[in-house]
């Protein structure tokens, strides 16, 4: 089996545990129970082992110039970042026994994620030489800007009143998440196709990411939240599509596939 065929199966069994695993919390009256604290886990533990795929490899090439490498590195530290999260928050609700603060841990552990997601996209940006490239960020940015605007409009009666520390963090979650989306959307346009493929999985990973995101803080808001619910749901296959991009830029995966740079003229004109 060639190993972009082993990544997809692996991925693909994954997918079918967490898919069969929340099905079946939604066909359960009772959403306190164990089962419930720990498909936050079951999701989590994956995103601890995955990311040390490429770290090793990037390990084992650190000689190497291959300028996607950074890119895979930080991407990789991001989604060790949400695993970590995860875990912290399953301890908080299944072994911590008292209330959960409003700033915690794992608010440390999901910025660090966006952080470092957002600096991987940064440098992927920075690796593109195509030249309409920033005629397309300009358009994505009305375009995310509005979605942004309008997921505001939705949540803000609720997640964005009262506690001004609450306040200040799901303002933060929101912008990070426009951020990527206005990143991923444009490297998604401009790179080439082979880089294009990976980047597939991470544009969808992205953006159920941000669904999931803001869709917590309204339901968290007007207490409906559970955990296993339609976010975690979303978290759940959101987080699996950005480590699926990830290790499909993994060193040895796409090098040399960035799309070439345009001859410079000399100094005096074309002879």
């Amino acid at each position: 089996m060639q190993r972009k065929n082993l990544i997809l199966a692996v991925f693909g069994l994954i997918f079918l545990v967490y898919l069969g695993w929340w099905g079946w919390l939604q066909t359960r009256t009772d959403h306190e129970t164990i089962y419930n604290f720990l498909f936050n886990i079951v999701y989590g533990l994956p995103l601890l082992v995955i990311p040390l795929i490429p770290l090793y490899r990037l390990l084992k090439n650190r000689g190497s110039r291959e300028p996607l490498h950074s890119v895979v590195r930080w991407g990789s530290l991001g989604i060790l970042s949400f695993g970590i999260a995860q875990t912290i928050w399953t301890y908080y609700n299944l072994w911590g026994g008292f209330e959960v603060p409003e700033v915690k841990p794992t608010d440390l552990f999901y910025f660090l994620y966006y952080f470092c997601s957002i600096v991987a996209l940064v440098k992927l940006t920075a690796l593109n030489r195509d030249p309409v490239s920033q005629k397309r960020l300009l358009t994505s940015l009305p375009v995310v800007m509005i979605i942004t605007g309008i997921a505001l409009a939705v949540i803000w009666p609720k997640a964005f009143q009262g506690d001004p520390i609450a306040l200040i963090l799901n303002s933060s979650y929101v912008i990070s998440d426009s951020v990527l989306l206005i990143l991923t959307i444009t490297n998604f346009a401009a790179l080439g196709t082979k880089i294009n493929r990976a980047l597939i999985p991470l544009l969808l990973g992205v953006i159920i990411m941000s669904a999931g995101d803001m869709l917590y803080m309204y339901r968290a808001a007007i207490e409906t939240y559970w955990n296993g619910d339609i976010v975690d749901g979303l978290l759940a296959l959101g987080t699996l599509d950005v480590a699926l991009a990830v290790v499909l830029l993994m060193p040895g995966r796409v090098q040399n596939q960035l799309p070439p740079t345009a001859p410079e003229q000399p100094a005096g004109g074309a002879v």
